[in-house]
């Protein structure tokens, strides 16, 4: 049976909005991201809390009331979409997708040793466009810039 999610705009940014959000971050960085150094989500935390509290959309997919996943856009541009472990191939992240799409989402940055985002965001229609060798911080974790494929007719 397919699970069922709520979308949820988030206006309201209260401290324990950002505690859940930070924490399902968290751990989904714990799953995925195990080329960071040690020390390296402790680094980053404070920067996603920021992040949760300052851009311009946060949006949650829901179930039972909790988030399952949740994203950040900045105009055409996605920030941050990250799913809760046991979310992870259950639709909370693709619905968001689509709602990102919808609001017209047409690039991310996506660490290059993170293979699971990728597959994720080429499903969604997008290809590889540039890459940097440095994330936002300048650590040494590549950035792979992915843009929406043009639809040829």
């Amino acid at each position: 049976m397919p699970e069922e999610f709520t979308l949820h705009e988030e206006t309201e940014r209260s401290d324990a909005l950002v505690a859940e959000l930070t924490e399902l971050w968290e751990r989904s960085v714990r799953a995925t991201h195990g080329f960071l150094a040690e020390g390296g989500v402790e680094f980053y935390k404070p920067y996603v809390e920021e992040a949760i509290k300052c851009l311009p959309l946060v949006m949650t997919a829901r179930a039972d009331g909790k988030a399952a996943a949740f994203m950040g856009i900045t105009g055409a541009h996605l920030d941050a979409l990250f799913a809760a472990p046991e979310y992870f191939g259950r639709g909370a992240g693709a619905l968001l997708m689509r709602e990102a799409l919808a609001r017209g989402v047409r690039s991310v940055d996506v660490n290059e040793q993170n293979p699971r985002a990728r597959s994720f965001y080429e499903k969604h229609g997008f290809q590889t466009a540039g890459r940097r060798e440095t994330d936002d911080c300048g650590k040494p974790y590549p950035i792979l810039r992915m843009e929406l494929a043009e639809e040829k007719n």
